[in-house]
Formats: structure tokens, C-alpha cells, sequence
């Protein structure tokens, strides 16, 4: 199952209003695990699967100089 764009813009929503976060970070962020994490649902009352395990590991990017 694909995380739907209404599923995505919760887990956004949710990291926002995260005062533990620190700020953007260079590391990837899989939404199905952080929604998994925070208790979120899909719109079909679902949590996403992590597609990680199919996927090459998570490298880091470089953060513009505009969010820094």
C-alpha cells in the first residue's frame, strides 16, 4: 500500500507542531515509519507500509543554506 498525499501532509503536520524535533535534518524520513511512530492513520484507517526493506539505505543530503 502507497501512503496516500493526504497521509503524507499529516505526518508534515505532525512533525511541525513536534517541539522535540531540533529542525531539518540531512537524513531521509520515511513517512509510513514516522506515521507508525506518532499513531497516524491513512485515509482508509490504515497505517502505510514501510517500503525501506525494498529499498537502497537512506543517505544523507546536503541541507540548502536556505533552511540552515
Amino acid at each position: 500500500m502507497f501512503e496516500h498525499p493526504e497521509f503524507t501532509g499529516l505526518v508534515i503536520d505532525i512533525l511541525a507542531r513536534d517541539s522535540a524535533l531540533a529542525g531539518p535534518s540531512d537524513q531521509p524520513s520515511i513517512g509510513a515509519k514516522r506515521g507508525e511512530r506518532y499513531g497516524t492513520f491513512g485515509i482508509d484507517g490504515k497505517h502505510p507500509v514501510s517500503s525501506r526493506q525494498n529499498m537502497c539505505a537512506p543517505r544523507s543530503l546536503p541541507i540548502p543554506e536556505v533552511l540552515q
